[in-house]
C-alpha cells in the first residue's frame, strides 16, 4: 500500500473534488470475471500443473528457458530484458533495430550449434517484445499481430479442441517450437511430450511457491501430475496447453487503486492520478484503451515505426489495410515495464506517453495515403520509390524515434492531443492508479520460483585471453545449464577455421586435464567454423567449477593451435541453489589498510523482518550506492561483475553485468555508470535474515554490520567498492529491523576528491562561467560538517576562495550551501550522497581569449576539517577546461 498524504478541503474544495471523483467515476465499470471456454473447466489440479509448466525451463530445447522467463510478474508479465535485434534488414546499428528478449542459440535437430545469421553461437533475439499474458484473458486473439486465434487447434491431431474462446491455449504452445524462443531448428511435439514425460518437475528452480511446493511434495513426475489434472498419466500437447491456459486465466490484476476507486473509496487515488484518469478521455486515449482492462483488444496502426520495417497484422492477414496494426496492449500494470510498444526502443513510460504528442512526419504523407494519388512505386514506407517515401522518416531530418509514422496510421491517433499538463497527470495515473500491488511484489497469485537462469552465481564466466589464430581467437559458447546429472551439457566453439579439428580441454581444481574427442569445424557464414561437443554430467559433483577451453588446429596460429578464452562453469544440484552462497568466514579487513582511491561507498542500508523464516523474506532489502574513481570511464561493461559480501556470508557472487553495465533479476539488480562513477546494488528477497544472524546481540542492541561490495573487470585498480561500513541499528527480535549508513569510514588520510563534469560558458569579454559537479569523499567527523573553505584556481591563478564563514548547512535540506554569493551563482555540497556542484562566474581574460580546443587547468581544494586549515586537513583535484 502506498503512503498517501492527508488532505483536508474546505467546502469549496469539497465540492470542487467530489465533482473531480465524480466525473472520473462516470461510465467506469470493474473487470468481470474471466470467461472460459466450455472445453476447458478449471481445477485446482489443473491450475497448479499449469503454473509449473509456466515456470519449466525443461521445456525449452536446451533446458535454459520458460514461458516465465520472458514474461516477468513484477514487471507486468513483461521482459525487463532488452536485447538488441537488428530488425528485417539484418544490419545491426541502423533506425531498423528493435529490442526483444534472448531466447535460445540456433540449433540442429541433434542439438548442434547453428549459428543463427545475426546472432552467431549466442541466444537468439525475438524481433518484437514480449506482451504481458495478463490482458489475454479476455481476448479472441492474442499476440501482436493477433495470430494466436479464439479457435485452438491440436497441433499434432489437427482436431479442434476449444471451438471458441481458446486464444490462451493457441499461444501457448507456439514458443515451444519457435528456434528463436525455446525449439530448435524442425522441433516437434513427440519430442516435446517425450522429454517431459522423463524429467522431474521444475528441477531447476527453487523457492518454489507454497501451491507449488506442496504439489510437488513426495516427488511426484509429470505423468502423475496429469493425472491429478486430466483423469489419467497421457501427457500431449493439448493438455499442456489447457493446463497453461487454465492457470494464465487466475492471473487477474484487479487489485489497484483505481478498483477502489470505482467502488466507492474517494481517497483511493490522488487528485492527479483522478485528473489523470479524465485526461485520459478528454485527450483521445480511450479510443483505444478503453473499458476496465483499458483496452479494447482491437488491432491498431499507431505509427511507431514504417510499416516497412514490421507489417504486423499483415503478416498474418495478408491485407494491405492491417500494415502497421499490432494489438492495443492493456494498460493494467504498464508503469511495471522495462520497454514499451512492440518494437521496445522506449524505456520510461514518460516517453511512452510523449510519443502520442509527437509529431506526424511530413516525409510520410498522411493516414489512408492510397486515397491521396501517391505515383506508383512511391508509397511512403514501400522503401521502392525514391525521394520522401524512399526515407520514411529516416532521412526527414527527425530522429524516427521521436515522430509518428502516419502510412495507414489509424484514424483516432489524429484526435488524440497531450498538452504538458495532462501527459504529467497521465503518467500518474498509470504510475499508481494501475499497478496491483500483488503483481508488483509477486504475491499470489502472481507469487513465482526462482529459475536457474536467474541466479547470477551459476553463470558460466570466461577468464583469460586466449591465442588467435588466422580467424582469430576461438569462440567458447555454453548456453545449457551446468547442473548435475545433465546427459546433455553442450559446449561450442565458433570462429574458429572450418574443416579443422578441434578439442575441448577440462579440467577442475586439483584435478588433472581431460582432452575430449576431436571434431572437425564445420563451415558457418555466421560464426565461421563451428562445432558442438556433449559432456555429460552425470559423475560431476555438484559444487564442482569445471574449466575449459577449446584447442584448434590453425597452422597460422603459434605452435599450430589456436587456444579459446577458459571457461569456468559452476556444476550445481537441481533444487538446491540459493542465492546465499555459503562460504568459509573471511578475515576482517584493516580499514587503515585499505586503498579506497579506486572505490567507496556513498550509502547503504537494509531492512530484515525478523517475524518472517529465516531462510529469507520477500521484504528483506539491501541496498547500497557507491562512487567510483573516473578512470573507469569507457570500461567494457560486459565484463563487469559484482559481488556483495554481508558480515561473513556472500549473498552475491560474481553475478555479470549486461553490455549496458546492469543486472536485472527478480532478486538482484545492479547498475554502473562510467560517466557519472556510480555503482549501485540492490538485494531483494534474499536471505538476509541469515546473514546478519550474527549481528542481532550487540552491545545495548546495537550492532556493526560488515559489508562490502566488489565490481570487477572495469578496469579499476582496486575495484573494492565498500569497505567496512558500519550500520548503527537495533535488532528487533520478532520484529523488524532496519540499518542505514550514510558516512563513510575511511582508512586513507586524505580521501578523494573527483571532478565528473566541467564546462566554460562566455558571459562577456573577459568574463567566464564555470560550472562544475563531482564527488566527494571526506574523511572527518561524523556527521560531515561544513569545510574551512574552498577555493578554485584557473590556470596558474587563484579565481576565488570562499571561507568557512559563508557556508551554511541548509536546515531545510540538509545540504551545505553559500551564502552572499557574489560572483559565485551556486555552491551545493550533499553531506550524504558525497556529491558537490558549482556554478562560478570568474574574470580571466586570458580563459576567455584561450582559442578553440584549447585546455586550461582547473584547480580545486577543499579545506575539509574545520579549525585545521592547510594540507593536513585539505585535499584537492585538477580538471580540465576544454574551450568550445
Amino acid at each position: 500500500m502506498r503512503n498517501r498524504k492527508l488532505v483536508r478541503f474546505g467546502r469549496a474544495g469539497a465540492v470542487m473534488a467530489f465533482a473531480t471523483v465524480a466525473a472520473a467515476v462516470a461510465g467506469e465499470t470493474p473487470l468481470p470475471p474471466v470467461p472460459y471456454p466450455t472445453e476447458n473447466t478449471p481445477t485446482d489440479a489443473k491450475r497448479v500443473l499449469g503454473k509449473i509448466l509456466f515456470f519449466e525451463e525443461q521445456l525449452s530445447s536446451d533446458n535454459s528457458v520458460s514461458c516465465a522467463t520472458c514474461h516477468v510478474m513484477s514487471r507486468g508479465g513483461t521482459d525487463p530484458r532488452r536485447r538488441r535485434n537488428p530488425g528485417k534488414n539484418g544490419s545491426f546499428g541502423d533506425a531498423g533495430d528493435v529490442f526483444g528478449s534472448p531466447g535460445v542459440a540456433s540449433k540442429t535437430a541433434d542439438g548442434s550449434a547453428d549459428a543463427a545469421s545475426a546472432f552467431g553461437l549466442a541466444p537468439q533475439v525475438t524481433p518484437r517484445t514480449a506482451p504481458s499474458p495478463f490482458a489475454s484473458n479476455y481476448a479472441k486473439s492474442i499476440l501482436w499481430d493477433g495470430r494466436a486465434s479464439d479457435r485452438f487447434v491440436d497441433p499434432v491431431t489437427n482436431q479442434v479442441v476449444v471451438q471458441q474462446g481458446g486464444a490462451l491455449e493457441s499461444q501457448a504452445l507456439l514458443p515451444l517450437v519457435n528456434a528463436t524462443e525455446m525449439g530448435h531448428i524442425e522441433r516437434g511435439f513427440p519430442e516435446i511430450l517425450e522429454r517431459i514425460a522423463a524429467v522431474t518437475p521444475l528441477a531447476l528452480a527453487d523457492r518454489l511457491p507454497p501451491d507449488v511446493a506442496a504439489t510437488l511434495a513426495g516427488n511426484p513426475g509429470y505423468p502423475e501430475l496429469f493425472r491429478r489434472a486430466f483423469g489419467d498419466t497421457a501427457i500431449d500437447a493439448s493438455r499442456i496447453a489447457l493446463a497453461i491456459a487454465t492457470y494464465e486465466r487466475t492471473l487477474l490484476p484487479d487489485q489497484t487503486d483505481f478498483d477502489r476507486f470505482i467502488a466507492g473509496d474517494t481517497t483511493a487515488l490522488s487528485e492527479g492520478e483522478q485528473r489523470g484518469l479524465k485526461a485520459m478521455r478528454e485527450a483521445g486515449c480511450v479510443a483505444c484503451h478503453s473499458g476496465p482492462l483499458f483496452s479494447d483488444n482491437t488491432m491498431r496502426a499507431t505509427g511507431v515505426r514504417p510499416h516497412r520495417d514490421d507489417g504486423g497484422r499483415a503478416d498474418v492477414s495478408s491485407s494491405t489495410e492491417d500494415l502497421g496494426k499490432f494489438k492495443v496492449p492493456s494498460l493494467r500494470n504498464v508503469a511495471l515495464k522495462r520497454s514499451f510498444f512492440h518494437d521496445g526502443k522506449r524505456t520510461t513510460l514518460h516517453e511512452a506517453v510523449k510519443f502520442y504528442a509527437r509529431v506526424k512526419n511530413p516525409m510520410v504523407g498522411a493516414p489512408h495515403n492510397r486515397e491521396r494519388g501517391f505515383a506508383p512505386g512511391t508509397d511512403p514506407g514501400s522503401g521502392t520509390g525514391t525521394g520522401a517515401d524512399e526515407t520514411a522518416g529516416y532521412g526527414s531530418g527527425q530522429n524516427p524515434d521521436e515522430v509518428q509514422f502516419v502510412d495507414n496510421q489509424d484514424p483516432a491517433m489524429a484526435d488524440i492531443h497531450l498538452t504538458t499538463e495532462q501527459t504529467t497527470d497521465i503518467e500518474a495515473f498509470l504510475s499508481g492508479g494501475l499497478v496491483d500491488p500483488r503483481v508488483q511484489d509477486e504475491i499470489y497469485p502472481f507469487d513465482r520460483p526462482l529459475l536457474a537462469s536467474e541466479h547470477a552465481d551459476l553463470a558460466p564466466q570466461v577468464t583469460g585471453d586466449g591465442r588467435p589464430g588466422a580467424a582469430g581467437v576461438p569462440e567458447i559458447v555454453v548456453t545449457t545449464p551446468a547442473f548435475a546429472g545433465n546427459p546433455g551439457f553442450q559446449v561450442g566453439v565458433g570462429s574458429g577455421p572450418a574443416g579443422v579439428d578441434a578439442r575441448l580441454i577440462t579440467w577442475q581444481d586439483g584435478v588433472a586435464p581431460t582432452t575430449s574427442e576431436t571434431i572437425t569445424l564445420e563451415p558457418s557464414a555466421a560464426a565461421g567454423g563451428i562445432g558442438t561437443i556433449t559432456i555429460p554430467l552425470t559423475n560431476v559433483e555438484p559444487g564442482t567449477v569445471l574449466h575449459m577451453l577449446w584447442q584448434v588446429d590453425d597452422p597460422n596460429a603459434p605452435g599450430g593451435v589456436s587456444l579459446s578464452r577458459t571457461m569456468e562453469v559452476p556444476v550445481f544440484a537441481p533444487r538446491t541453489k540459493s542465492l546465499l552462497a555459503p562460504t568459509a568466514p573471511r578475515e576482517p579487513l584493516d580499514p587503515a589498510a585499505v586503498d579506497d582511491r579506486d572505490a567507496y561507498v556513498a550509502q547503504a542500508s537494509f531492512r530484515v523482518d525478523w517475524k518472517a523464516q529465516k531462510k529469507g523474506s520477500p521484504k528483506d532489502e539491501f541496498s547500497v550506492l557507491g562512487r567510483i574513481n573516473p578512470r573507469g570511464v569507457g570500461a567494457d561493461l560486459s565484463h563487469g561483475k559484482v559481488s556483495v559480501w554481508i558480515g561473513d556470508a556472500q549473498v552475491l557472487r560474481d553475478a555479470p553485468l549486461d553490455a549496458d553495465g546492469r543486472l536485472n533479476g527478480p532478486l538482484a539488480t545492479a547498475s554502473f555508470d562510467p560517466v557519472l562513477g556510480t555503482v549501485s546494488v540492490s538485494l531483494r528477497g534474499a536471505d538476509l535474515g541469515a546473514a546478519l544472524e550474527q549481528t542481532k546481540s550487540g552491545a545495548g542492541g546495537r550492532s556493526e554490520v560488515s559489508v562490502i561490495v566488489t565490481v570487477g573487470g572495469l578496469g579499476l585498480e582496486e575495484p573494492t567498492v565498500a569497505t567496512e561500513v558500519p550500520f548503527n541499528w537495533r535488532a528487533k527480535p520478532g520484529g523488524v529491523a532496519s540499518g542505514r549508513f550514510d558516512f563513510r569510514r575511511s582508512g586513507t588520510a586524505r580521501g578523494t576528491f573527483q571532478v565528473t563534469r566541467i564546462t566554460t560558458l562566455p558571459v562577456s569579454a573577459g568574463r567566464v562561467r564555470i560550472v562544475a559537479s563531482g564527488i566527494l569523499d571526506a574523511p572527518g567527523r561524523e556527521p560531515f560538517s561544513a569545510p574551512q573553505g574552498l577555493e578554485l584556481r584557473v590556470g596558474a591563478s587563484s579565481a576565488f576562495w570562499i571561507g568557512e564563514s559563508r557556508l551554511e548547512t541548509s536546515k531545510k535540506t540538509g545540504m551545505i550551501v553559500a551564502s552572499g554569493l557574489g560572483a559565485m551563482r551556486s555552491l551545493r555540497i550533499d553531506t550524504k550522497r558525497r556529491v558537490f556542484a558549482i556554478d562560478v562566474e570568474v574574470d580571466d581574460p586570458n580563459l576567455a581569449a584561450s582559442p578553440s580546443g584549447s585546455v586550461v587547468p582547473v584547480g580545486f581544494r577543499i579545506d575539509t576539517t574545520p579549525g585545521t586549515p592547510g594540507p593536513a586537513g585539505a585535499f584537492e583535484t585538477i580538471a580540465e577546461i576544454r574551450i568550445r
